[in-house]
């Protein structure tokens, strides 16, 4: 039924990765350097639109501001700030950059634990040029992206199709191993 309508759907065809600081907030670098590495390694993942990945570290992530000397308008983590050395100024401009851009309840949780990550799927792996494999991009987030990111300090959820279509495969073959079992 999805192939069948997902041209008609604006966003059918999206994955969503959201990456929550367990304690605290997000407004630190340890948090904001991770949410950097998620996003590089959804944006390199098969199958993934990269024209389309949206997250804070994204040069498509930009806020526009009116002053008296005119129309600002520039990414919300500037190209100078690198993940590593950024330091409580950064951080705090990036906040600010956040909240004037309206990403607030957008690409980050109101109560600012979490931030998002976007990205729209292709229907062709152009490695392969054969149609996506969701079952196999779905193995793929769980490990590039859950398995080596989610930690103590931090929760991963994913949201889309793709992941739906992972998790009812997954149900699946439990249900053939518990037949088997129940057969035997």
């Amino acid at each position: 039924t999805f192939f069948e309508y997902q041209d008609r759907l604006f966003g059918s065809n999206r994955v969503i990765v959201v990456v929550r600081a367990k304690h605290g907030d997000i407004w630190n670098q340890p948090f904001l350097a991770k949410l950097k590495e998620v996003t590089d390694a959804l944006f390199f993942l098969p199958g993934v639109d990269r024209r389309t990945v949206a997250s804070l570290w994204t040069p498509n992530t930009r806020y526009f501001e009116i002053t008296e000397e005119g129309l600002i308008a520039d990414d919300v983590i500037p190209s100078h700030v690198l993940p590593d050395t950024m330091g409580p100024k950064e951080v705090a401009l990036v906040r600010d950059n956040t909240i004037k851009g309206s990403y607030v309840g957008r690409l980050v949780a109101k109560d600012y634990t979490a931030a998002m990550i976007t990205a729209e799927l292709l229907d062709v792996d152009p490695k392969t040029e054969k149609p996506l494999d969701y079952l196999d991009l779905s193995r793929r987030l769980e490990k590039e992206i859950r398995e080596k990111y989610q930690s103590e300090d931090i929760d991963i959820h994913m949201l889309g199709f793709v992941t739906m279509i992972g998790q009812i495969a997954d149900g699946a073959s439990s249900v053939v191993r518990f037949f088997g079992l129940a057969f035997v």
